[in-house]
């Protein structure tokens, strides 16, 4: 029964259902034979009392113990844990930052086939804004391309970040400067719904280059204002609009509905997996 019940609550949780979630008196209970089962050994105990301390489900958070107990699974070779432990050193949650470490444990976590420990080490070696002192294009680019041939928008949006901008003087060399290569990788990576490549876009298509599309930076402009605000680039989408014909907006609102449905299905198919 117990072990009924702590995977019940590992599926309710992880899967955000809208079943109505465990009493704070039950979520208490299965914390405390969550822990138990977690210090006898219990790899799926031992991510669910990790979760438990990361959200405040059952008890207080603290992130330092959820470091504690997601370890014990990512030492018993659990990828889930593996990634979420290297995290919380590459963020310093729960510890200090240790870049070490959180090499680490996505190098272990791409021992198992998990993109998101390629696209971990991406960001370290790719280390954009140059503060962690790892940088190094050419491993960047490698772990980029593992994670986008595994369909990791993540993956395509860094490679299509370093055909942008190239490699700079004094580092390994990533990719040289490719505008068009750039515009692939982030197509690939906005259809799946990752705004920053559809920033970038954005950006592309309304530059005065051989690349120019005003058709195309309305419709990615169209993407971030309904779906990110914060970064919708409003003169350039009624720069494009007061270009474009009545009936290429109407294909373009159209063309939104169709990337739209592509995410769902996308959704989808990732939380039947």
């Amino acid at each position: 029964m117990i072990r009924v019940l702590l995977l019940a609550t590992s599926v309710l949780l992880s899967a955000n259902l809208a079943a109505q979630m465990p009493s704070d008196n039950e979520l208490k209970q299965l914390f405390s034979m969550n822990v138990a089962l977690a210090e006898s050994g219990d790899n799926d105990a031992q991510m669910a009392v990790c979760s438990a301390y990361s959200y405040g489900l059952g008890t207080a958070p603290s992130a330092g113990q959820a470091l504690a107990f997601c370890s014990l699974a990512a030492k018993a070779g659990i990828p889930r844990a593996q990634l979420l432990v290297a995290d919380a050193y590459l963020q310093g949650s729960g510890t200090e930052p240790d870049v070490a470490a959180a090499s680490y444990w996505y190098e272990q976590a791409t021992k198992t086939g998990m993109a998101q420990g390629h696209i971990g080490l991406a960001s370290i070696y790719f280390d954009l804004d140059n503060v962690l002192g790892t940088r190094n294009l050419e491993l960047a680019a490698f772990h980029a391309k593992q994670a986008a041939a595994a369909g990791s928008h993540m993956g395509e949006m860094y490679l299509g970040i370093m055909h942008f901008n190239g490699f700079e003087p004094g580092v390994s060399e990533g990719t040289e400067i490719d505008y068009a290569a750039s515009m692939l990788w982030f197509e690939k990576s906005a259809q799946k719904g990752n705004m920053i490549s559809a920033a970038y876009l954005v950006n592309i298509y309304a530059s005065e280059t051989a690349h120019q599309s005003p058709y195309k930076a309305y419709l990615w402009a169209s993407v971030l204002k309904k779906h990110l605000p914060d970064a919708y680039p409003e003169d350039v989408h009624f720069e494009s609009a007061a270009l474009l014909t009545s009936t290429q907006r109407e294909a373009a609102a159209e063309q939104l509905l169709l990337i739209e449905r592509g995410w769902h299905s996308l959704s989808g198919a990732a939380a039947s997996i």
